[in-house]
């Protein structure tokens, strides 16, 4: 189940609650007895590879693209015989 901020104007406490899914209730009760609000925020998005040198392809790797690039330039200065040192 996510967890959901809530913030109240009126007491200015800010809290975390357990919600299911399905609930798409925008407003739950503080503990001074007023209603509090949802606090809506970005998501945190990683990237699926750390930008890094490739000592391997010789070539800075920030990106898949990048690292396909760096694949593909290998295999042909090698004339197809890359050896892939997978850690």
């Amino acid at each position: 189940m996510p967890v959901h901020e809530y913030s109240c104007a009126l007491c200015n406490a800010t809290f975390d609650e357990l919600k299911a899914w399905g609930d798409k209730v925008a407003t739950t009760p503080c503990k001074c007895g007023a209603m509090a609000t949802k606090v809506y925020s970005p998501p945190v998005v990683r990237p699926d590879i750390v930008p890094h040198y490739s000592h391997q392809f010789g070539a800075y790797i920030g990106s898949r693209k990048d690292e396909k690039q760096a694949i593909a330039a290998a295999y042909e200065k090698s004339g197809g015989k890359v050896q892939m040192d997978w850690h």
